[in-house]
């Protein structure tokens, strides 16, 4: 049987992505799959910290040693199409040159063309993209730590209580959320909620954003309380129950260029909007 070694890389969002398009991809081509979970600076925590096994899949944790250092930044800055007789690698790079379509997303149909051409038995493919659509029965595998789940009923009852709208507000390292989905366009959206007296939950990585809404709009929101450093498990802990939190909620109101609320809004099939200067206009 050919063999997938699977190394996702980048944030939580990307990585499950990456995981679940292929379990679709192997469960339809009789691959087996293997998966190498990397505790890098961008998310240092290890896969069993966070989500139970998945029937059929082996994912091994792995710290981040000089090893795959090197394979990932190889495989994010040159194309590699071959390795060895029997193996073919397949860096992050060659796909977003060759398949890139849209936002972390490539043209499956081509990919896909082009592995099964290889003929080859081993099969490496280090990436941060989807590259095969997947269904939401597949992503229900993702379940998580009783752990989390504990924390995201806690915070539920403690703080929501009932239906609640949610709102992400990207920044940090995402120059594209940045760009193009400003703060004043969700500030937008939340004073409209507040006027229909609407719960509204508000995840985001910026410590000053965050800070800004609390002093503005004072009780009206519903903020978590959440270390944000990605390089701790603490962080990455409190990240995936933002994730979660998300995925609860009525609908999510989210920043251009986020697959951490495009996921969180796939788990469920929940209404997901962009808020972006685009729409802005468009409307």
């Amino acid at each position: 049987m050919k063999i997938i070694y699977l190394v996702p890389f980048g944030g939580l969002a990307n990585r499950l992505r990456v995981i679940a398009s292929a379990i679709e991809f192997s469960k339809e081509y009789n691959f087996k799959l293997k998966v190498f979970w990397i505790n890098r600076p961008e998310l240092n925590s290890s896969y069993d910290d966070l989500l139970c096994s998945i029937p059929n899949v082996e994912i091994i944790s792995k710290k981040n040693n000089i090893l795959w250092r090197a394979l990932i930044h190889i495989s994010s800055h040159y194309t590699i199409y071959s390795w060895l007789k029997k193996t073919l690698l397949l860096t992050d790079y060659m796909l977003k040159s060759k398949f890139e379509k849209g936002y972390f997303d490539i043209e499956s149909e081509k990919f896909c063309n082009y592995l099964m051409k290889s003929h080859k038995s081993k099969n490496w493919l280090i990436t941060c993209r989807k590259f095969y659509n997947y269904s939401n029965k597949t992503l229900n595998l993702f379940v998580p730590q009783i752990k989390v789940q504990d924390k995201v009923d806690k915070f539920i009852k403690e703080n929501i209580g009932g239906k609640f709208i949610a709102v992400h507000i990207r920044r940090t390292d995402n120059s594209i959320s940045i760009e193009n989905s400003p703060l004043h366009l969700f500030e937008a959206v939340i004073e409209k909620a507040i006027l229909k007296n609407t719960k509204i939950l508000v995840c985001t990585d910026s410590s000053s954003t965050k800070q800004y809404l609390k002093e503005k709009y004072s009780s009206s929101l519903v903020i978590p309380e959440s270390n944000l450093s990605r390089n701790s498990k603490e962080g990455i802990t409190d990240a995936f129950v933002e994730f979660i939190l998300l995925s609860n909620s009525l609908k999510i109101y989210a920043s251009q260029g986020s697959t951490f609320s495009l996921l969180a809004s796939e788990f469920k099939s929940i209404d997901l909007e962009i808020v972006s200067k685009t729409a802005e206009i468009s409307s």
